[in-house]
């Protein structure tokens, strides 16, 4: 059996952990017993929704330390990271968003220094798993917007290699396009029904990225 401890960055990487990938990976005998959801304590700590890195690291390697057989992983966006994370003042100078995440994942893993840490980190937030697949986007959003978005969306994807480039401008983020075709998207409360109802089949198919962790945590299990 192998232990796994999920460090994320609010309560919806939260219940994605707990309700999507922990199910899935205990059918292989990777069980992600510490899920840790790390929010801002207040506007001063960081833009985004994750703390200071310092207090993350120091907790991610707590849950190293208390445990010699746990792996730990992260579930950070790559939208608004704070500014002490490690090889952020490098990046602005890269331009491929797959050689940007994996700049910062080479310099986090470095830092945390432990063979049991498996970094990851959105591309660019997660909502934009949600663009694998956008007629589901659509269904489970359009409920009090009667005018069709579908086709807003399409040029979205279309515009795009894959979701997981959909930028991280502070009004063209996924989370951001989102919202403005569906005002009343809530985070907290649809994103877990979104990413179910997509499934982690088709997530994997169209973001790379974020089937290349999903791998990394499968193989623990050999």
């Amino acid at each position: 059996m192998i232990r796994l401890g999920i460090i994320g960055e609010g309560v919806s990487e939260e219940a994605i952990a707990s309700q999507i990938i922990s199910p899935y990976l205990s059918n292989l005998q990777v069980f992600a017993r510490q899920i840790v959801t790390k929010r801002r304590a207040s506007e001063k700590d960081c833009k985004g929704g994750m703390p200071a890195y310092e207090r993350v690291k120091k907790d991610i390697l707590s849950l190293i330390k208390e445990d010699s057989g746990r792996f730990v992983t992260t579930m950070f966006d790559l939208y608004a990271l704070p500014r002490d994370f490690p090889g952020y003042s490098a990046i602005k100078r890269i331009e491929n968003p797959y050689e940007k995440v994996k700049y910062l994942e080479e310099a986090f893993a470095k830092d945390i220094s432990s063979k049991r840490f498996i970094p990851y980190i959105q591309l660019y937030e997660l909502e934009a798993l949600f663009f694998a697949d956008i007629e589901i986007i659509h269904r489970m959003l359009s409920l009090n917007n009667p005018q069709s978005k579908l086709k807003d969306l399409e040029k979205i994807v279309k515009a795009e290699p894959n979701p997981e480039f959909i930028n991280d401008g502070p009004s063209t983020a996924p989370s951001k396009r989102i919202i403005r075709f569906y005002p009343d998207y809530q985070k907290s409360v649809d994103a877990l029904r979104i990413l179910k109802t997509i499934g982690l089949p088709m997530i994997r198919e169209k973001c790379s990225h974020f089937d290349v962790w999903l791998t990394k945590l499968e193989s623990l299990s050999s």
